[in-house]
């Protein structure tokens, strides 16, 4: 999908306004979660949930680009896990 919305302004438009609402959504209820005491967040919700988004989609890249490293896999998926706690205050 990402591929085609780099060619068709409609698909592009309609991805980033399905990223933006999901992203909305996760920070409030990050937000929530806040309010009631369960995460002290690093940052602002939106902020935090962008970079959790990021985290996997960089490494779902990664294992799309460089398939051979898959058997590493475990070491990114742990090193996100660290980013994540910190962000979420755990």
């Amino acid at each position: 999908i990402t591929t085609m919305a780099r060619r068709n302004d409609e698909i592009a438009g309609e991805l980033s306004d399905l990223y933006r609402r999901t992203r909305r959504h996760v920070a409030d209820l990050l937000q929530a979660k806040q309010d009631e005491g369960v995460l002290r967040l690093a940052d602002e919700p939106e902020a935090v949930a962008a970079i959790l988004f990021a985290l996997g989609d960089g490494i779902a890249l990664q294992v799309l680009h460089a398939p051979d490293r898959v058997r590493e896999l475990g070491k990114w998926v742990r090193a996100g896990v660290v980013c994540a706690r910190a962000l979420l205050g755990a």
